[in-house]
């Protein structure tokens, strides 16, 4: 097989990926980004795939798209280079594609933690700081153990799942291959240092995925403090103030005594955690250097 490394999910990144698929490459997993309108029907038509996963709308490139109805329309644009009998697999429990989603033409899979959905996730908890379910396909239920922390990572593996089932893979040997899956660097990588355990989510931050961070955080197991360490997100538009309190409302309602922020952005953060849970303590700061002294002095293991 063959997928795409990094970010190279553009116009740019694509069209090189595409390149360096093989002749010994039975498939590719290609990753399809876009920031800027009509740019997902573009990359589409280069890559032409015989099956797409859209799994959600979220507000990354609400800036230059305007609104989620907006992103839902322009993301089904992958489908543009499909064949008529092309796969469309997706959330079947994000609004905006149980909305638009089913006008597409395509063969359609739904998976989710819905009961309407083809792929269902079930009996959904966590053991040592990872994702534990049982996938419900047509009647038969099989368990997985996630390898990576975080249960908003239940809905991408059942994605990998249905789409490896969908295209001719054993349900069990998919699932085996979710269960070895081992994550990205920077993307919620549990890392051990002087004795504290650190979650590193640093890269590219949006709302969406500082709030699974922040779930991680605080579902972990812990014997000392839970600290989070929270700094400005961009490309958010006109209401990003509004995203970044919504941000900090929902971190409030959750088992995290500590806060540091960095950034002008990130003081709405935390005014949205002191007015959801006045208890917290939250300290503010310009600069990562002075941030990071700050976390020296109240980190313990």
């Amino acid at each position: 097989g063959c997928g795409t490394h990094g970010n190279y999910n553009g116009q740019l990144g694509v069209p090189m990926t595409l390149s360096q698929i093989g002749t010994e490459n039975e498939a590719a997993v290609l990753e399809m980004g876009m920031s800027l309108p009509g740019e997902m029907g573009i990359i589409s038509q280069i890559a032409r795939v015989d099956a797409a996963v859209v799994t959600n709308i979220g507000i990354s490139h609400i800036e230059s798209l305007g609104s989620r109805d907006r992103i839902c329309q322009e993301k089904l644009h992958i489908t543009d280079g499909m064949k008529t009998d092309g796969l469309l697999i997706l959330n079947g429990d994000d609004d905006m594609l149980r909305k638009y989603g089913p006008e597409q033409p395509f063969r359609k899979v739904w998976y989710g933690m819905g009961e309407n959905c083809d792929y269902r996730a079930v009996e959904v908890h966590t053991e040592e700081n990872r994702a534990v379910f049982h996938i419900l396909r047509n009647g038969r239920q099989i368990p997985v153990r996630l390898g990576v922390p975080g249960i908003h990572n239940v809905m991408n593996g059942l994605a990998a799942v249905a789409a490896a089932c969908e295209l001719g893979v054993p349900m069990e040997q998919a699932v085996a291959a979710v269960e070895g899956f081992q994550g990205f660097p920077r993307r919620l990588e549990l890392l051990k240092a002087g004795g504290l355990n650190l979650v590193d989510d640093s890269y590219n931050a949006c709302p969406d995925s500082m709030k699974a961070a922040l779930q991680v955080l605080s579902s972990m197991d812990c014997r000392g403090k839970r600290i989070a360490v929270l700094a400005d997100m961009w490309e958010l538009g006109p209401d990003s103030p509004l995203f970044h309190y919504e941000t900090g409302a929902f971190g409030g309602s959750l088992n995290i005594g500590e806060y540091l922020m960095i950034g002008e952005r990130a003081r709405e953060i935390g005014r949205g955690v002191e007015e959801t849970c006045p208890k917290a303590r939250v300290q503010y700061f310009m600069d990562n250097a002075s941030a990071a002294k700050a976390l020296k002095a109240i980190a313990e293991p």
